[in-house]
């Protein structure tokens, strides 16, 4: 009969169970480093020493849920908690743009419309938290998962430089970018060394405060997370000095896995210092054979506007959040909890 359909033979679920470890289990945390390496959503944010540099920075215990498929590690998210009264957060380091599970592979819209993922499995996991937030990395652009699952989410915006492009960077720059870095090349001096970070936060501070704006972060926390993360060869700083006023005019500090890299701090007093300095660091991370370049965010106009004219692309990122305690949603939108 027309319109008659035979349902697809169902297949067998899979076996899949999920642990929880300290980043101290040296045996689980080779298999979460094998994870991490070849996974989509691989960035510095979801490595062990940045969780760690984070844990230290703001005194929250660190843990990661993993997912196993016949006992291999199909799964996994970086946890950092925070506590308030009977409460227990998953929570959203300060600073962290990306917060996100990690996958072997993306699955199919078939997969997850069976609802029996490593990913569906991950995300009932975190349903024992009364409070869980992540920024899901920009490859998991189906979110659906987490709605079924109750959670919220909401749309995120970046750009990105593809470094893996032919063309020469500068061309694919805005006219008055591309006039500021050839013009004013000669002007500044742009030095890389880890001895530079202290100047780099103190141009972020004063940028802010300039602004009137806060960084969200205490001033030893801020000290803690960079340090550390600077140690851990995950950070990369670059600085511009004026050659006339013999003074460093802006600072960015580099977050990278080696692949790709993040605009993670940078401040600068007004003028084209930035401007130069980028020039400077994305011919470099083009020339080392880097492949991505995130400038961390687009959300403010002006800002965004900057970031546009470096020849990126806009990128869209997602919030996911649950909060399952309809006190803590009060006490939330009073003061988050994370």
């Amino acid at each position: 009969m027309i319109g008659e359909f035979s349902p697809l033979p169902e297949s067998t679920p899979p076996t899949l169970i999920t642990r929880r470890h300290t980043f101290d289990d040296e045996d689980a945390l080779a298999g979460y480093l094998e994870l991490w390496t070849g996974s989509p959503q691989r960035t510095a944010f979801a490595h062990p020493d940045y969780i760690l540099a984070a844990s230290a920075a703001f005194d929250l215990p660190s843990f990661w849920l993993g997912v196993y498929e016949d006992d291999e590690l199909c799964a996994a998210v970086p946890l950092l908690e925070k506590t308030r009264g009977p409460f227990r957060a998953a929570a959203l380091p300060p600073l962290t743009p990306i917060f996100s599970p990690l996958l072997r592979e993306n699955p199919r819209e078939s997969d997850f419309h069976r609802g029996d993922t490593c990913l569906d499995t991950l995300i009932e996991a975190l349903g024992s938290y009364h409070q869980a937030t992540l920024q899901l990395h920009p490859s998991l652009t189906d979110t659906r998962p987490f709605g079924w699952a109750s959670w919220m989410t909401s749309p995120r915006y970046t750009y990105v430089v593809d470094l893996t492009r032919e063309e020469e960077l500068l061309s694919t720059w805005s006219q008055s970018a591309r006039n500021i870095a050839r013009k004013e090349n000669e002007e500044f001096v742009v030095d890389e060394s880890n001895v530079l970070a202290p100047i780099a936060i103190d141009l972020v501070l004063e940028s802010y405060s300039r602004q009137g704006k806060k960084l969200g972060i205490e001033g030893g926390a801020l000290d803690t997370l960079v340090e550390r993360v600077v140690n851990a060869n995950l950070a990369r700083v670059f600085a511009a000095e004026s050659v006339a006023r013999k003074k460093h005019e802006a600072a960015a500090i580099i977050l990278h896995d080696g692949i790709s890299a993040h605009f993670w701090l940078a401040g600068s007093t007004p003028g084209k210092a930035m401007t130069v300095l980028l020039g400077h660091v994305l011919g470099k991370l083009k020339d080392e054979d880097f492949e991505l370049f995130d400038f961390v965010g687009a959300n403010v106009p002006s800002i965004a506007e900057f970031k546009r004219s470096f020849g990126s692309e806009l990128r869209v990122y997602y919030l996911a959040r649950r909060i399952r305690h309809p006190l803590l949603r009060i006490a939330n939108a009073l003061r988050p909890l994370n």
